[in-house]
């Protein structure tokens, strides 16, 4: 259902169970948990998506984001820089906005 998190983060982890290598199932956990305000644990699981697959861009590009939420924008500038390198043109402007 829209507007679920909880129920689609129950799931996102169910599927992590069945397939830990899934790195799609963490970054999508971590964009439901961002909608609840849960940003330390969304980096978690954009974390453990880049351990998985090192150039997925959406979870820096994400894990910048839920930084950003932090005020930690030291983070943040790190993780958009990282996913404007690996292709993620959409970060750029906010790098402008936010990193020195």
């Amino acid at each position: 259902m829209i507007g679920d998190e909880k129920g689609a983060i129950s799931d996102y982890t169910e599927a992590i169970k069945l397939n830990p290598d899934d790195f799609d199932s963490y970054t999508n956990r971590g964009v439901a948990k961002m909608r609840l305000g849960e940003y330390e644990e969304a980096i978690k699981d954009y974390k453990k998506a880049i351990e998985i697959n090192p150039v997925f861009h959406l979870a820096y590009s994400n894990m910048g984001n839920a930084y950003a939420l932090l005020f930690r924008f030291d983070k943040a500038c790190d993780s958009w820089n990282q996913a404007l390198k690996l292709g993620n043109e959409s970060c750029q402007e906010k790098i402008e906005k936010n990193c020195k």
